[in-house]
């Protein structure tokens, strides 16, 4: 029969700073286009990405000031963005890498809260505005975004700073994963992916994370490999850019999670090159996306198994 599930939404916080790459992870993970990615509007909105598995295609929805439920459409997140009246805007969409929960008639969702608008210390808007999610957000789990190729050079370290000043005072315990976006300009260089993230760990450990786990990743390769599985590439960048990518992770990964196992296969054809999809998927968990996915997924089941619903 129909059993009425009661939704638990787990919220995992994502900061970054300007440039890192946020809204690509968010939209990879969506597997569309939905976030706006130069999102330039110096907004205080607060994005909510939800994940539901029994959609296809995303729902986009607001709430007003007066906290009322608005639906709306696609079209409009940047006009959105811009809606004086609207303090809210919530995505709900189907992350296909991340299953939710269900448990006891509960159904445990992983909830994304974007903090939009670029974080530059010339405004003290964006502080007020990640304390108050700290302070509100119904969560001990945040996901940081660095940017691998700017590694300590932007405002990173004055938001870590004060998510550390918030823990202190606030006596909350965060649980933070590190990710390094653009981590295949690394691979690119021929660099070591090992001292990198070596030397970011070092960062860290002087701002004051201690035992940072730092997942490597590369958003945007792994947004191609996952729109071409669903026959997403629309433009002739997208394609020309997933067959280079397609070459650097035939060669280079940057995680040490493979596909558990092979589906039936078969080929998609992009540009007149054949490629076979399970050789794509195996191209996709070689970005980091999936062992980001896993992390996540990882909230949920902490969540129920440990009961840590502090």
């Amino acid at each position: 029969g129909n059993i009425e599930y009661e939704k638990i939404l787990n919220e995992v916080i994502v900061l970054a700073t300007m440039s890192s790459g946020k809204s690509t992870i968010i939209n990879t993970l969506l597997g569309e286009d939905i976030l706006p990615n130069e999102n330039q509007a110096c907004t205080a909105k607060i994005f909510k990405v939800l994940d539901n598995d029994k959609i296809d295609s995303s729902i986009i929805s607001a709430i007003n000031h007066t906290d009322e439920l608005i639906s709306l459409e696609k079209e409009s997140l940047y006009e959105l963005n811009k809606n004086e009246s609207i303090k809210e805007i919530i995505v709900e969409g189907n992350f296909k890498g991340i299953k939710n929960k269900k448990e006891r008639k509960k159904l445990h969702q992983i909830c994304l809260v974007d903090t939009p608008g670029p974080n530059n210390s010339l405004d003290s808007s964006h502080k007020e505005i990640t304390y108050k999610l700290l302070e509100e957000g119904n969560t001990n789990h945040l996901v940081y975004v660095l940017n691998a190729t700017q590694i300590g050079v932007n405002d990173d370290k004055k938001l870590l700073l004060d998510i550390l000043e918030y823990q202190k005072n606030e006596n909350k315990n965060f649980n933070v994963t590190f990710v390094l976006n653009k981590s295949d300009e690394i691979l690119l260089k021929d660099e070591d992916m090992g001292t990198i993230i070596e030397n970011c760990k070092n960062y860290l450990k002087e701002i004051g994370f201690i035992d940072s786990s730092i997942i490597p990743l590369s958003a945007y390769a792994g947004k191609l490999f996952k729109f071409a599985l669903e026959g997403n590439l629309r433009t002739r960048k997208e394609k020309n850019d997933f067959s280079l990518f397609y070459d650097l992770f035939e060669e280079k990964t940057l995680s040490d999670l493979t596909p558990k196992k092979k589906l039936k296969d078969k080929t998609i054809v992009i540009q007149n090159s054949d490629y076979l999809k399970n050789s794509i998927i195996s191209k996709y968990y070689a970005t980091g996306m999936a062992k980001l996915e896993k992390a996540l997924e990882d909230v949920l089941h902490n969540k129920i198994y440990n009961k840590g619903e502090n």
